[in-house]
């Protein structure tokens, strides 16, 4: 990360946790009602985040800092004994896109060298989850130019050959060849679809199924990768 750019992380860092602390600590039900928030969705963390920030006498100051970085911005559940069983999602990748790029100018490496994480730490407690912290991250280019890209390319192998499911098991799901978290230490493929007819085209034929699209798939951060940076302070540059 440029000078700059750790600069305005580490300030970033400082304001947020600065504007989350009269409300950590305490239990989403309750952060709920303080924030005059009525919703059941699944993105209420997220939601009680906003929510914190529109509050903030700081928050034009946070915003055109969230601009400048730029940032995206991503809750996190932690288990009591801080374990993290969720991974994270990435957006959603082309077939077609990976066939065609290299990695020096790929769209996985473009967004992760061009983006800063908010982490925004939830931890459970009994029945309960409290805000706890946020965490400020950007990707080192000495894991996005080594272990990020070992998955990306045997990703794109596995595209380009057309070798993409492995076998279709009882319950007629495929079984693909993708990197899964238990296989790499950073990121992983997973399918990240609506339904099994929620597809994108592929370059080449796959080979089993004989298919010319398949289910849309993205690139996700492993949950024990995300559990060291959030509660280790670990893979920072």
């Amino acid at each position: 990360m440029k000078i700059l750019e750790t600069n305005k992380a580490l300030l970033l860092t400082n304001i947020l946790n600065k504007e989350i602390e009269n409300y950590k600590n305490k239990p989403v039900s309750l952060l709920l009602k303080e924030l005059e928030i009525e919703s059941t969705s699944k993105n209420v963390n997220r939601m009680i985040f906003d929510r914190i920030i529109a509050k903030s006498n700081n928050k034009e100051k946070i915003q055109n800092l969230l601009k400048s970085l730029p940032c995206t911005i991503k809750t996190v559940n932690l288990e009591w004994n801080n374990l993290l069983k969720e991974s994270i999602s990435l957006n959603v990748f082309k077939y077609n896109d990976i066939f065609t790029e290299e990695w020096l100018n790929s769209t996985l490496r473009s967004y992760f060298d061009n983006t800063t994480f908010i982490f925004v730490v939830f931890k459970k407690n009994g029945h309960d989850s409290y805000l706890e912290k946020v965490k400020v991250w950007s990707m080192p280019k000495s894991i996005l130019d080594c272990g990020v890209k070992e998955t990306w390319d045997k990703t794109k192998n596995l595209i380009c050959q057309g070798k993409i499911v492995n076998y279709i098991d009882k319950r007629n799901r495929f079984i693909t060849y993708f990197p899964t978290s238990s296989d790499t230490k950073y990121i992983h493929v997973r399918p990240h679809a609506q339904n099994r007819n929620d597809t994108l085209p592929l370059p080449v034929i796959d080979k089993v199924t004989g298919k010319n699209s398949f289910v849309k798939h993205s690139f996700w951060l492993n949950s024990n990768f995300v559990r060291k940076i959030i509660v280790e302070d670990k893979f920072y540059e």
